[in-house]
């Protein structure tokens, strides 16, 4: 779909084709056989490069990220030294180690009698998604010594030992050459490339339009993409030159609930804030609002943090509303925080402690996500409660222990009788099987008569 943007007078207008995420994909899977850079545009927080690093990832290959926003031009140049020559002076540039580079090396090193470690961590470093930039480096090891022999005893991706033995196989001390030969293979992301000021965009231009920046020379295999703001979202923006421009092959991701949600389903995000979602159909995915002072605002990257708070402080054990509210509105922002601080209020879930106590709840329907919702909040409290049974360190014969253990057990039988009269049947095994396989916990079906009389209907349903 093409669209044509303008933020003003003051900014030109901007003629972009909009992809959602899917189709972002399938266009990046095309970049490893050409030699065309891409420029991927969109909001901040959107999951730019998110998805670049999920591309690299699926192609084994390293990701590499540099945030030009924080460079200066030496960063990507390299810094400048004095080198002589047939009595005169040069510069020479040194190449920045985080640059994906091929290995070429041929050395002499003294080792001891003994497996001697040789590391190369600096050639050949991991992405940010931790993959090395070599991921099959050949290793070659001679002796220097005519009587002996050099073995390599292990070897891993950036780094190996050797040894020098005789014929007898005993170990000495003695010189040994190894060359170390490796293709790089990475896709280098010139993210913030908008944001960064226009000394370091020449210094990215040199990379994109002749695959060289000083001394460093880009290797066969790596690819280049850009990422940055648009110049309407009013983040940092540099306006870029037209020869840079004209290099990349432009697109705009947009957001797009349906294919999110598919996302969240699949990387466990938080169920009550997918629900929160499902019932407004995503229209709180994101509020970005340019003239706003708020620093907090709703998008992909942040309704992930949020979801990870939730977990940690369900597991903490911290309910206190001001508390939660709090994380919320300021993860998401103050108008998709409050409506899904909102929403969970007008959801009346029981407190896990509620349930563990046997306290009178009324009972009503439950949807699924609710039901995952509340069973991992009683998972997380039973877990916790064994934790501090288990931290005294009492003998388990010893009767303080067995009181202690008889009262857990009664909580968790408390616990599988909520579930089996208030959760769907496949919820009920889901969350039993979570308890016992997930969370460890030690359910016995001779101490919780719940569980006991869940197994047994288990048991006639299959039978019968």
């Amino acid at each position: 779909m093409l669209s044509r943007k303008s933020a003003g007078k003051d900014i030109a207008a901007v003629v972009s084709v909009q992809l959602k995420p899917s189709q972002l994909r399938v266009i990046m899977g095309g970049i490893w056989d050409s030699d065309v850079s891409f420029f991927v545009h969109g909001k901040p927080g959107i999951g730019k490069s998110t998805i670049l690093k999920a591309e690299a990832t699926s192609r084994g290959v390293a990701y590499v990220d540099l945030r030009l926003a924080t460079k200066n031009p030496s960063q990507i140049l390299g810094v400048p030294y004095p080198v002589e020559e047939h009595g005169q002076t040069f510069a020479r540039y040194s190449i920045p180690a985080e640059l994906p580079r091929d290995i070429d090396v041929d050395h002499i090193v003294g080792i001891r009698a003994a497996p001697h470690l040789i590391d190369f961590k600096t050639l050949n470093p991991t992405g940010q998604n931790d993959i090395h930039y070599c991921t099959k480096p050949e290793i070659t090891v001679t002796s220097l010594e005519p009587e002996l022999t050099a073995r390599i005893v292990e070897q891993s991706l950036d780094r190996f030992y050797v040894v020098l033995e005789d014929e007898n196989g005993r170990a000495h001390s003695g010189e040994v050459r190894y060359q170390i030969k490796a293709e790089a293979e990475a896709l280098i992301c010139l993210d913030e490339l908008s944001s960064a000021n226009p000394a370091v965009q020449v210094a990215a231009y040199s990379l994109v339009l002749e695959r060289r920046s000083g001394e460093y020379v880009v290797p066969r295999l790596v690819r280049i993409v850009a990422a940055g703001n648009r110049q309407l979202d009013g983040a940092v923006h540099h306006r870029m030159s037209k020869a840079l421009g004209n290099r990349f092959t432009h697109f705009e991701l947009v957001e797009d609930y349906q294919e999110w949600d598919i996302w969240a389903g699949e990387t466990n995000v938080y169920p009550l804030l997918r629900e929160f979602h499902a019932s407004n159909e995503g229209r709180y995915l994101i509020v970005f609002e340019p003239d706003s002072d708020q620093l907090a605002w709703a998008s992909p990257r942040t309704h992930e943090h949020l979801s990870k708070l939730e977990y940690v402080y369900d597991a903490l054990g911290v309910f206190d509303t001001v508390i939660r509210t709090a994380l919320i509105v300021g993860t998401i922002g103050e108008t998709a925080g409050s409506a899904y601080s909102v929403f969970k209020k007008n959801m009346n879930l029981p407190h896990p402690s509620a349930i563990l106590k046997g306290e009178e709840i009324p009972k009503m329907r439950y949807s699924v996500p609710a039901q995952k919702y509340i069973a991992v909040n009683v998972m997380h409290s039973l877990r916790g409660d064994l934790r501090k049974i288990t931290d005294l360190g009492m003998d388990k014969q010893d009767a303080r222990y067995l009181d202690l253990m008889g009262l857990w057990y009664e909580q968790a039988d408390r616990a599988v009788g909520f579930f089996v009269d208030r959760f769907a049947p496949e919820m009920v095994a889901s969350a039993i099987r979570s308890m016992s396989k997930e969370y460890l916990l030690p359910l016995a079906p001779n101490k919780m008569p719940n569980f006991r009389l869940h197994i047994q209907s288990s048991k006639s349903a299959t039978l019968g």
